[in-house]
């Protein structure tokens, strides 16, 4: 950060690929090309540095703009000061000299700077063959005759060198700034920089000087918009280069309203003006829908743009553009862009078409600008879409401020709404609601209201035994219940039919947006995965809304779901899908929602060194704007995170921040005290951890929620088995459609009864699942109350799951007995064994004699716990000789599920 060279990332197979060219004898050198900042220098340097070390001989030489009229200037060091006649020839026997027999690789940095004579000299030595080029240019520029010749003569092949992905840049920006970075500034930092490492330190060192980007919960994140940087502007400036009058104004123009359409734009510009930027690559031809659109050639040339005009120019470029729409064919499509324009040039628009604007801005998941819009219209239309823009964004002082004035009290529910998850004000969301009934209010959207209370509210909230049974049974402790549980079938419908059926409630709005994933939520955790899962359908993500967190919620309940059916894999593959598209609309909360999901997949699966940093990243992105019930799931997750990395202080620590989060009377506290259990288990407190969860299943199951209920039981039966608990979670799993539910009975079953041979089951079963953490603790019971071989194996297998895990043993699982180590030569026979050798094959390739190798192998066996080579490939991961053209692995390790349970090799 203070000068030094960052790290050079993302380059390997660039590197590879350069030294193979320049080692090949007979092929050309290289020219990388590329915008400058990209790393060609970098990429160059460590090219010929490889090059070195391969036993070449390397040389360099570099242009310079302020050099490029003086004679010799680049290349003096390759130059003697003999007289002129034959100093190329001179310079070629230096470097043959020098190399003594080595091939010549001679790096040529900003061929485009040369002067005349280092220019012909540098052809010189690459016509003659007496040095191979590696030479860099910059793209964007009038390209120099040295270039021209280069590539005319085909002394060099040509490799474009791009920015860094997304990867990458999160990557380089955890190894510069020593931490992990959040994902939404990752994708917003790549997406700025289009990957280009020079422009993404001047943006990285504004953000450390302006404290943008500033580290919390052990997390890098850029609070607001990423800003400008002195040195970066100038860079930019410098990359547009001298352009004339009118393209200059062509790109001030494309800066100010990207992406424009075309046909727009050539009703303001000349076809010239066009082509020399798009030859310069300083703008962009792209499609959107089937309509070409025009943006600047780099996010950041259109910053440095906009920050150098002035206001009234400003006005200026919006005016001429407004006016271009509305004489086009395009005006009645394009309302938002032409109602926006005019705005921004100073002209009056009818609050008519501000307002249709604004709707359609909040509709397009754009609600800064639906809010920017909505304030400009004074009326009680316009503060009711401003309250909704406000609410969405998580701004809920600001919204409860006009949400409370007496001529928007028909937005009773989406005040309380805001009241309740934004504000964390139960008790006035609840009276509010109650009041609205009392003076006669039928809106649908109450019974959202409801719904939400009765899930999120009271500790004594009930959920009905069934969401099917919400109807007959009542779903909260409000009236219009019927409203409410129609709302929850209808509108959470898969099929069209259904949703088409659904036509009380409004659709498009901020409490529709609700509707998903609450119902999702209730389905899930009152014993309903399957019907979840089924509904959503694995492949596809619930429709999208207006608020980002409700969206972020609805995927969070189908990947919750999957998970606790037993899909564990899929749940993986479709929340990394999730994930990525939320990062793709730079949503902060939904982001954060599909980062906790991914942790709760990654526990599930047992690796909590891979769970724990998308708990951070997830804590990271949450703050006072984020509904409390998100913050409480946080807080717990990243509690038992931490405390699965025996961070103890840490844990209980985070336990008590979601306490502090939630209302007092918060339903959501129980899940804090499951978190409480995992810290207590964790922490060795294993009496403490499972009588607080047997106390807690049964407030779970007091108030309905019997997929809490069995996950509170199956962590006491896993901490202190007992007949009981299992009796207790085998007839909670009874009761719900999960798939994993029963496996996790019989586990429970197996434990307190000590049966190996079930609990073997029960390993194989979660192996296959994914689920390999708890499969590690079954197979490890089953080789502590099991003998013999069998033992041996569920040890074997305990030991191979663990690695799957990342190592990651629970302090409650039971020890596996510990094996005898092999010695040496014992594992070169049995290593040979496994591979199919007979004996005496065995025997004359270690020169050992043919008893003294069976005796080996006895003991080999006795040790591992197996009876044939098959089985010893298992173990040592060998694959047998006859089997390896056909791609054949090691034998299984036994048990269930149709796992693949061969081990890898280890000592």
């Amino acid at each position: 950060m203070n000068g030094a060279p960052w790290p050079l990332v993302g380059r390997d197979e660039s590197i590879g690929t350069l030294c193979s060219l320049l080692l090949d004898g007979d092929g050309p050198g290289a020219l990388l090309t590329g915008e400058p900042g990209i790393g060609k220098s970098r990429l160059a340097d460590a090219v010929l540095e490889r090059c070195a070390g391969a036993g070449m001989y390397t040389a360099r030489i570099s242009g310079a703009e302020a050099s490029s009229s003086l004679p010799f200037g680049a290349a003096s060091g390759l130059l003697t000061r003999e007289p002129a006649a034959d100093l190329f020839a001179r310079a070629a026997r230096e470097l043959r000299r020098g190399a003594a027999g080595r091939r010549v690789v001679l790096g040529v940095d900003e061929a485009g700077h040369l002067d005349e004579v280092s220019a012909a000299l540098v052809r010189h030595l690459a016509a003659t063959g007496s040095a191979r080029l590696l030479v860099t240019a910059r793209t964007g520029a009038p390209e120099s005759a040295t270039v021209r010749a280069l590539r005319r003569r085909l002394l060099v092949r040509e490799i474009t060198v791009g920015g860094l992905d997304r990867e990458q840049v999160g990557e380089l920006l955890r190894l510069t700034l020593g931490g992990p970075v959040d994902g939404v500034t990752a994708d917003r930092l790549f997406r700025l920089t289009k990957g280009n490492p020079l422009f993404l330190r001047h943006v990285v060192a504004a953000g450390r000087g302006s404290g943008a980007l500033r580290a919390g919960a052990g997390v890098w994140r850029w609070h607001g918009r990423p800003g400008g940087h002195e040195k970066l502007g100038d860079l930019v400036a410098a990359q547009l280069g001298a352009l004339g009058d009118a393209p200059a104004r062509a790109l001030e123009l494309v800066s100010h309203v990207e992406p424009v359409p075309l046909t727009v734009l050539e009703r303001l510009t000349e076809p010239d003006e066009l082509e020399e930027l798009e030859r310069r690559s300083l703008i962009v031809l792209e499609t959107r829908g089937r309509r070409p659109v025009v943006r600047a050639g780099h996010p950041l040339y259109g910053e440095v743009v906009r920050a150098r005009t002035s206001p009234a120019a400003r006005r200026a470029v919006y005016s001429r553009f407004a006016a271009a729409l509305g004489s086009s064919d395009l005006a009645g499509e394009e309302r938002l862009p032409l109602v926006n324009w005019r705005l921004l040039a100073g002209e009056r628009v009818p609050d008519g078409d501000v307002l249709a604007a604004a709707s359609e801005a909040l509709a397009g998941h754009d609600p800064q600008l639906a809010e920017d819009l909505a304030r400009r219209v004074a009326d009680a239309d316009g503060r009711a879409l401003l309250a909704e823009a406000l609410v969405v964004q998580g701004k809920a002082e600001e919204a409860e401020t006009v949400l409370s004035a007496r001529d928007l009290r028909h937005l009773g529910a989406l005040r309380a709404l805001n009241l309740f998850w934004g504000l964390r004000r139960t008790a006035d969301a609840a009276a509010l609601v109650r009041a609205a009934r009392t003076d006669g209010d039928s809106a649908p959207e109450l019974a959202v209201a409801e719904l939400a209370l009765a899930v999120f509210g009271g500790g004594d909230a009930q959920f009905p035994e069934s969401a099917d049974a919400a109807a007959g049974t009542g779903v909260t402790e409000f009236t219009g219940t019927a409203d409410a549980a129609r709302t929850v079938d209808a509108a959470g419908t898969a099929d069209a039919a259904g949703a088409a059926r659904f036509t009380d409630l409004p659709p498009g709005g901020a409490v529709a947006g609700a509707v998903a994933p609450l119902r999702a939520y209730l389905l899930t955790f009152t014993g309903r995965p399957a019907k979840v899962v089924a509904e959503a359908g694995t492949n596809e993500a619930p429709p999208t809304g207006v608020w980002p967190a409700m969206d972020g919620a609805a995927r969070a309940c189908h990947l919750h779901a999957l998970v606790l059916d037993g899909r564990l894999l899929a749940a993986l593959a479709i929340g990394r899908q999730y994930y990525e598209a939320a990062l793709e609309k730079g949503a902060g909360e939904e982001t954060a929602l599909l980062s906790l999901e991914l942790g709760v997949c990654e526990t599930w699966a047992g690796r909590h060194d891979a769970a724990l940093p998308h708990f951070r990243e997830a804590r990271a992105l949450t703050d006072e704007h984020t509904p409390f019930p998100v913050q409480a799931y946080v807080c717990s997750e990243l509690a038992a995170g931490l405390a699965a990395r025996g961070e103890f202080d840490a844990a209980w620590r985070m336990l008590g921040d979601g306490a502090g989060r939630l209302p007092a009377d918060s339903a959501m506290r129980a899940h804090l005290t499951l978190g409480r259990v995992r810290v207590l288990a964790c922490s060795g407190r294993l009496e403490e951890a499972a009588a607080e969860a047997v106390a807690l299943s049964g407030r779970y199951l007091a108030g309905g929620r019997l997929t809490n209920a069995a996950e509170a039981l199956y962590y006491a039966a896993r901490t202190r088995p007992s007949a009981d608990t299992a009796a207790r979670l085998e007839e909670v799993a009874s009761s719900c459609d999960s798939a994993l539910f029963p496996v996790l009975a019989l586990h429970a079953r197996a434990a307190a009864e000590g049966d190996p041979a079930a609990l073997g089951q029960v390993s194989g079963t979660l192996a296959g699942l994914g689920y390999h953490g708890m499969a590690a603790e079954a197979a490890a019971s089953a080789a502590v109350h099991g003998g013999g071989r069998d033992a041996a194996g569920h040890a074997r297998r305990a030991a191979w799951l663990r690695e799957m895990c990342g190592g990651f043993t629970a302090v409650w699982s039971a020890p596996a007995p510990r094996q005898e180590p092999l010695s040496e030569r014992q594992r070169e026979v049995g290593e040979l064994a496994a591979q199919g050798l007979e004996n005496a094959a065995i025997a004359a390739r270690l020169g050992l004699a043919v008893r003294t190798v069976a005796n080996h192998l006895q003991t080999v066996y006795a040790k591992l716990g197996v009876r044939s080579r098959t089985e010893l490939a298992g173990v040592l991961g060998c694959v047998p000789e006859h089997r390896r053209d056909a791609g054949g692995g090691g034998g299984g390790g036994g048990g269930g599920g149709g796992a693949d349970m061969t081990a890898p090799r280890r000592t």
